[in-house]
This record gives structure tokens, C-alpha cells and sequence, in this order.
């Protein structure tokens, strides 16, 4: 009995080492990723946390990914916030490295590459909020906040508290106009805009002359919009305060900024502007498994920016799982079919449209630059 059993044992030994070589020999079918971020320049606040939440989804997608013979590997570029540099850099990864998977951050990069894009049959997943971004082409999906339900969120703000007369000052870009027309179609009638010229053009670094029509006719005025990056809105916020202007500010999701909240906290207090509810409510479940992992990570709290990046990730490996080949029709289908799964920023499901279902609310800038969600 002895002696079968020890026979047993080495037979059952064998099988595992042969199992396991078997297993490691076996080939790995690997999706390429070209990820295109503003790395350096006055919007690498944004993309390094971008970086950073997508390597981390990387390491907790390929965990069972390669269960299944499949992983993904990201290739970086730095776009330096430049639409020329973007195109150079995704001309690039598809002739080097015969990359048809791209993620793309800034409004202005994304159209700039989503022609070259489409040429090739490829996916690009939009890191912007610009507004109807997943219209221009069916290989344009958006895990991300939506400028449409920003604006129009804002516009129904500004009605429901009789803002009769808004300024606005707008960043001269697709976004830019973009917002700044969803707004003033859906405010109308109840809000009428006074002052909407008032428009940022590259480079620009003072916005006094941008603000001196606004003094002028403060007194005549309820809130000043504000449709800008978030380095910029610290500067404009500032510079009119230093002119006495007094009005109330509202704008976006770039107010929710660690940064920006506690530039503006004690000039700018009572502030109103949409943000996701990622890092305001308590997390929990996979949210909160998120969190932990990423302050082991980094060693710094993540906020929306790095949890809607690492969603892009969650909802690519659902569609490479759910996709029947490798192809890319069968791809965009996978995506298509994506329905509450969850993710860091809570449950996901895809559009018919490309974009996906997220959570948004108004709230406003409270003491110490802290987050109050306004309720309905």
C-alpha cells in the first residue's frame, strides 16, 4: 500500500510539471494599446494620472486575461497637448508597431486622429468631454464624463434659479464652442447671455481684457461661465476678483481639481459646477478595491481623472473577453454589448452611440475647497 501510494504521489507530480510546462509554452495572443497623453506641458496633470490608471487596470486586467491566452501592453506617446505631435505619434505606432487600438486625451488630438483612425479599421477610445465626440465616427467609444450632460445640467441649473443674465468667457476650441452652444440653446429663454465673445486663444495667460465688459456691466449680470482647462480658470477667477468683479462663477468638471479647489477656495466660494461622484461619495466593493490598490501603487489618493482611465481598461478586457475573434467588427460588437459591469467609477454600460452611462451632479465649492453636492 505503501508503495502505490508513492507511485500514486509521483504520477500526480508528473502530471503538474507537465501541465505547467504545457501552460507556459502556450503562446500568448497579445493587444496592442497606443495611448496618447499630454505627458509634459501645462496639461500633464492630466495625463500622468491617466498614465497611471491605465497601467494599473493593465496589471489587474492581464491577471485573468492570461487565464484565457490573451494580455494587453500599452505603448505611450507624449502629445505634449499638440494635435501635430499626436498625429505624428499614432502615424508612427501603426507603421512600427501595427497598432489599431488607441487611447486619445484632449479634445483637439482626438479629431485630429480620428481620421487616420478610421483609415485603418481601428477603435479609438476618447478621453475628452467634448460634446458629441462619438458622432464623428463609429470606431469612437468614451468612457468618460459627457460634456452633453454637463451642459445641458448647467443650463438647467441656471433656469431653475432664474439666472436671468449670463456672461461667459470660452476656451476657443471644438469644446469650447461646442459647450457654449448646447448651453445658450438650452437656457433659452430663461437666461440670456449678455457677454459671449469672450473667447481664449492659445498661449493666452492674461484675461483682463476679457473681464473688463464684464465689469462694466456686473451690475446688470448674475454668474459668469467659465468654459476652460483648469489651469487657466485659476488665473481667470483671480485676476477678477482683483478688479472687483463679484459675481458668482460656474463651469465644469475642471473645478473639481484638488489643485484649482484650493487655488480658489477663499475667493470663489459657493462656486458651481458638475462632478462625478467618484471620491465624494464613500467607496466600497470595487471601488474601493480600486483606491487601495492605487495609494499602494502611487502613494496618493486617485481621483475621477485616474478612475475613468482605468475604466477604459475594465471595459476593453470585457469586450476581449465577450468578442467571438480578434477581429475588429467582432470587437466593436463585444463593446456594444457592455451592460453594468463595474468599474471604479461604479457601474458601466455602452451606448448605441459609442458613449458610455455615467453618473454626474451639480455641486458647489464649499469651505477648505471641499465638495457639497447640491440636491435636486
Amino acid at each position: 500500500l505503501k508503495g502505490f501510494k508513492k507511485v500514486l504521489s509521483l504520477v500526480v507530480v508528473l502530471i503538474l510539471l507537465v501541465g505547467t510546462s504545457a501552460y507556459a509554452q502556450t503562446e500568448i495572443e497579445t493587444y496592442k494599446i497606443g495611448v496618447i497623453l499630454p505627458l509634459t506641458g501645462n496639461l500633464a496633470f492630466l495625463g500622468v494620472g491617466q498614465k497611471q490608471g491605465l497601467e494599473l487596470a493593465v496589471d489587474h486586467a492581464n491577471d485573468t486575461l492570461r487565464m484565457r491566452g490573451k494580455s494587453l501592453k500599452l505603448f505611450f506617446g507624449d502629445s505634449k497637448g499638440s494635435n501635430k505631435e499626436a498625429v505624428t505619434l499614432v502615424n508612427k505606432m501603426i507603421a512600427t508597431d501595427d497598432i489599431k487600438i488607441f487611447f486619445v486625451s484632449l479634445t483637439g488630438p482626438v479629431h485630429a486622429v480620428a481620421p487616420i483612425i478610421d483609415r485603418i479599421g481601428g477603435i479609438l477610445f476618447a478621453f475628452t468631454l467634448q460634446p458629441g465626440i462619438t458622432d464623428i465616427s463609429q470606431n469612437i467609444f468614451r468612457v468618460c464624463v459627457s460634456g452633453n450632460q454637463e451642459w445641458n445640467m448647467i443650463a438647467s441649473y441656471c433656469k431653475n434659479q432664474s439666472l436671468g443674465n449670463i456672461a461667459m468667457i470660452v476656451e476657443a476650441n471644438e469644446y469650447g464652442m461646442a459647450a457654449r452652444d448646447i448651453f445658450i440653446k438650452e437656457a433659452q429663454p430663461t437666461c440670456n447671455v449678455l457677454i459671449d465673445k469672450e473667447y481664449i486663444h492659445v498661449g493666452k495667460r492674461d484675461f483682463r481684457d476679457l473681464l473688463i465688459p464684464i465689469k462694466n456691466a456686473q451690475e446688470d449680470l448674475d454668474a459668469i461661465i467659465l468654459i476652460t482647462h483648469a489651469p487657466r480658470l485659476i488665473q481667470i477667477i483671480k485676476q477678477a476678483r482683483e478688479m472687483g468683479i463679484k459675481l458668482e462663477f460656474i463651469g465644469n468638471v475642471n473645478f473639481t481639481y484638488e489643485f484649482v479647489r484650493k487655488a480658489i477656495s477663499e475667493i470663489a466660494l459657493g462656486s458651481v459646477f458638475t462632478t462625478p461622484l467618484f471620491g465624494i461619495v464613500s467607496q466600497k466593493g470595487f471601488q474601493l478595491r480600486f483606491v487601495d490598490a492605487y495609494k499602494a501603487k502611487y502613494g496618493k489618493e486617485p481621483g475621477w481623472n485616474e478612475a475613468y482611465s482605468y475604466d477604459n481598461i475594465i471595459v476593453l478586457s470585457d469586450a476581449i473577453k465577450r468578442a467571438r475573434s480578434g477581429k475588429v467588427q467582432d470587437f466593436m460588437q463585444a463593446l456594444y454589448k457592455i451592460d453594468n459591469i463595474y468599474g471604479a467609477t461604479g457601474k458601466i454600460s455602452i451606448k448605441r452611440n459609442g458613449d458610455a452611462k455615467t453618473e454626474i451632479h451639480l455641486a458647489r465649492l464649499g469651505e477648505n475647497g471641499k465638495i457639497e453636492i447640491i440636491k435636486e
